[in-house]
């Protein structure tokens, strides 16, 4: 076993071909499966709770659905994100393997390479978009507590002003201290965050219906679509589980920190068909 204080412990493999094994791809030692059913739901919830999607999320009940044709479709798609994400996760959960490394029974030894690289490419790119719309809530908070501060949002590099350069810097560095100590941090981090984000959202929408009244509620925010209505609820759902398409490759990534299957399927369930429709809803409201 081997280990240090930023990354989790793993089962040494002795003579393994460096190029087919290093620390980030060998087994999860049983130590480091520390991630129970919480943990997971914490990290669906994290996952869920961003900018994007919060746009995703309220998207779906403008594509001319009734409240209950976009429940049907919210049901249905995360219904099948769940089943997929407990089937991906098995892998990695029985062998405490990543995804790149359970990539080699499909891709082959070499091949998973290119998976692992089409994956990375994938999180930086959400990870640079992310980033972006978290900075910019960085932004906007400086500019409320500070209204001075808008002197430097007139000039423009790259299609950033100073302030928005500073902020972008602030959320690059901040998330930067958290990885570099490794999936421990994480997983407490994540685990603070995702619960204070829906004791905010649940606030806020409590806040809004109490100045607007509930007759103002509408799940129906768009003209009624036209054609079959199991057309559009089917399309609807695909929408979902395209949405979860990323995640649905490396769930095995997370799987592999939890400490069995039913805590995996337990925090699976809470995070995807519970929480999905749950702040879809309250998206909506707010």
């Amino acid at each position: 076993m081997s280990a240090s204080h930023a990354t989790p412990p793993v089962l040494v493999v002795t003579g393994a071909h460096p190029k087919l094994y290093n620390h980030d791809l060998a087994p999860t030692a049983p130590e480091g499966r520390t991630w129970g059913a919480f943990s997971i739901f914490a990290m669906w919830m994290s996952d869920v709770h961003s900018v994007g999607g919060y746009t995703f999320a309220a998207s779906l009940f403008f594509l001319g659905l009734t409240g209950w044709e976009v429940l049907a479709s919210m049901v249905v798609g995360i219904t099948i994100v769940y089943f997929l994400m407990n089937l991906i996760g098995r892998p990695s959960l029985k062998y405490g393997t990543p995804f790149p490394v359970v990539a080699r029974m499909s891709f082959g030894v070499m091949g998973a390479n290119l998976a692992a690289v089409l994956r990375g490419i994938v999180g930086v790119v959400w990870y640079g978009v992310q980033t972006y719309f978290a900075s910019k809530a960085v932004q906007v908070l400086i500019l409320t507590f500070w209204p001075s501060a808008e002197a430097y949002t007139h000039s423009n590099y790259l299609g950033l002003s100073a302030l928005g350069w500073g902020s972008f810097l602030f959320m690059w560095f901040f998330q930067l201290v958290i990885f570099l100590n490794g999936m421990e941090a994480i997983r407490k981090f994540i685990d603070f965050c995702g619960p204070v984000v829906y004791l905010v959202m649940f606030a806020l929408a409590i806040w809004i219906l109490m100045q607007t009244g509930t007759s103002s509620l509408s799940l129906q925010l768009s003209p009624p679509a036209e054609g079959s209505t199991l057309t559009h609820i089917a399309n609807a759902s695909m929408l979902i589980v395209a949405y979860f398409a990323a995640l649905l490759l490396n769930f095995g990534d997370f799987a592999r920190f939890s400490r069995n299957e039913r805590s995996m399927k337990i925090g699976n369930f809470l995070g995807l068909p519970v929480n999905f429709i749950v702040f879809a809803i309250i998206t909506v409201i707010v």
